[in-house]
């Protein structure tokens, strides 16, 4: 599985919450964070996710975050 297919299918089970890049790399152990930034990026910009500003759901901290999209 890619990164991004990881991501997302993640996201889809752990619906309806957003994690941050840093929470996103630590629950899926990514090498570094910046797989998990390079990727929520372009899948933001997709019709199913959406990045945003919140707070994330695993550590409570306001950062930019990644959710899939309300139907």
């Amino acid at each position: 599985m890619t990164v991004p297919e990881r991501i997302a299918a993640y996201l889809k089970k752990n619906t309806p919450h957003a994690y941050c890049d840093d929470c996103l790399q630590k629950l899926l152990r990514l090498a570094r964070r910046q797989e998990a930034q390079q990727t929520t990026k372009p899948l933001g910009l997709t019709e199913a996710f959406t990045r945003e500003p919140g707070r994330c759901f695993n550590c409570g901290n306001e950062r930019q975050r990644l959710v899939i999209r309300a139907n």
